[in-house]
This record gives structure tokens, C-alpha cells and sequence, in this order.
């Protein structure tokens, strides 16, 4: 996900990832999303509301960090606007760095099942001096 939103363009998601919902798609692509939870009668469970989630911690941390990705995401120039340098992936981790006027992010993307300690002397052609 954090890849599709700090790239050029406009993502398309599946309603329902903010919340790890998946489905399978052997049926049809009806069959990929199943009903939200809340919102009817007779749902056990709502995941619209915060409370709703609260029992999930994983569903609670996936909707919580997408959130903060899409918000920083709308109104940001660096995203809409901004040009993209990509990095030769090292060790399992991909990096881009978005760029717009005096502004940019970097962005480290690990591929590995496990943490990974990254060294910046790769990337120091675009980091500050005071940056390291």
C-alpha cells in the first residue's frame, strides 16, 4: 500500500483494505470483497467505528496506518506533483525518493521477512550533508 500511494498517479483500491479484508476471486469478482462489516442489524461486528476494530489490533493497526498514509498523501504536492528517482534495490530493500520544489521523501520499501538495517551511503546524492 505504501507503495501505490506515494507513486505517480491515482491508486485504485479495493474497498475494505483499509481493514485487511480479502477475498478470493474463483467465483467471480463479487466474490473478492464480502459484505463490511457494520452499518446492519445484524452484524456482529463493525469495523466503521474505532470500538468496532478495537477487538482486531491487527485490522486496528492496518486502518490506523492507512489513514495516516492517505492523509499525509491528500493535498501533498510531493505526491501529486513531484518527480520519482528510484534506487537500485540492495539486500531486499527498494528505495525512491519523491521530490517537489524544496521538498522530498524518501522511501524505503524492505522485501525481506524480516527487519533490515539500511545504510545511507547509496543514497547520500540525495540526502542533506547534515543527513547521514
Amino acid at each position: 500500500m505504501t507503495f501505490i500511494l506515494t507513486i505517480p498517479g491515482i491508486p485504485q483500491l479495493y474497498y475494505a483494505t483499509e481493514v485487511l479484508m480479502s477475498g478470493v476471486k474463483s467465483i467471480s469478482d463479487g466474490y473478492v470483497r464480502k459484505d463490511f462489516p457494520g452499518g446492519w442489524p445484524d452484524d456482529t461486528k463493525n469495523y466503521f467505528t474505532e470500538e468496532g476494530r478495537k477487538s482486531d489490533p491487527l485490522r486496528t493497526e492496518s486502518f490506523n496506518y492507512l489513514k495516516t498514509l492517505l492523509n499525509y498523501r491528500k493535498g501533498n504536492e510531493i505526491i501529486s506533483k513531484g518527480s520519482m528517482k528510484h534506487f537500485y534495490p540492495m539486500t531486499g530493500i527498494y528505495a525512491y525518493q519523491r521530490k517537489y520544489g524544496n521538498q522530498a521523501i524518501l522511501v524505503f520499501l524492505n522485501g525481506n521477512n524480516n527487519k533490515q538495517t539500511v545504510s545511507l551511503e547509496q543514497y547520500q546524492e540525495v540526502l542533506n550533508d547534515g543527513f547521514k
